[in-house]
């Protein structure tokens, strides 16, 4: 039995040795990418069955290796950080608690 051609995903974190280890993908594709031991030592993902292109799309959103395509929200545009501080509560320390 041949291996099955590499995912989109899982091909750009093979060819620039971008991987991490902490098999999210293997999460996102049981039965079909596994985590296996690599030469050095270090868990790497093995694809050992077919992913469908709705699984590689979400290996790609979640691998903390890959880039995201909309990188200047997620590296902090004005406008965005202004969304953000607006949705988090203020929390104002409190004079009575103490911390031992």
């Amino acid at each position: 039995m041949t291996d099955p051609a590499l995912t989109p995903a899982l091909a750009r974190v093979r060819a620039g040795a971008l991987c991490a280890g902490c098999g999210a993908c293997a999460a996102l594709a049981p039965g079909r990418v596994e985590m296996a031991v690599s030469g050095a030592g270090f868990l790497r993902p093995h694809q050992t069955g077919p992913v469908d292109a709705a699984t590689d799309a979400a290996i790609a959103a979640v691998c903390p290796k890959l880039p995201r395509r909309n990188t200047r929200t997620c590296r902090g545009s004005r406008r965005a950080k202004r969304r953000i501080s607006s949705r988090v509560p203020s929390v104002e320390p409190s004079s009575t608690s103490t911390i031992s």
